[in-house]
């Protein structure tokens, strides 16, 4: 009884002490909530509108980002899951089946902003996602 003791307690200190790390001296990880799209008019000029989005992004320890909409394009629907990488140091997101294949993440308090390329919105268009 004294051994199954000891061998249960070891257990329960692996298991309570084995865990995953969170992601340290990584802002990105986590759950992020699409919050407002910007679409700037010819001039550069916009502002950000409010969306009612279930749209999210999750970003993971190991430089992989997932999605439960496309982001390839700048929309507030949730459709698909999608998949794709991140980098810290350039501050991107790496599309692979996208036309336009990186988007650019800035980081702003407990807000993130998406800025996509050209070849998907002209005038400069904007995803900002508010950290979960």
């Amino acid at each position: 009884m004294k051994h199954f003791i000891i061998i249960l307690l070891t257990t329960v200190i692996c298991i309570s002490g084995c865990q995953k790390e969170e992601c340290i001296d990584n802002p990105y990880s986590g759950t992020w909530k699409l919050t407002g799209i910007l679409v700037a008019s010819e001039d550069g000029s916009g502002t950000f509108g409010t969306v009612d989005s279930d749209r999210t992004l999750t970003f993971d320890c190991e430089n992989k980002v997932t999605s439960n909409g496309d982001l390839c394009i700048l929309s507030p629907y949730t459709d698909d899951r999608w998949k794709g990488e991140y980098s810290m140091s350039g501050n991107r997101i790496t599309l692979d089946d996208c036309p336009d294949g990186t988007i650019r993440i800035s980081l702003f308090d407990n807000y993130i902003i998406l800025d996509y390329p050209g070849l998907t919105c002209y005038e400069g268009c904007q995803a900002m996602y508010e950290k979960q």
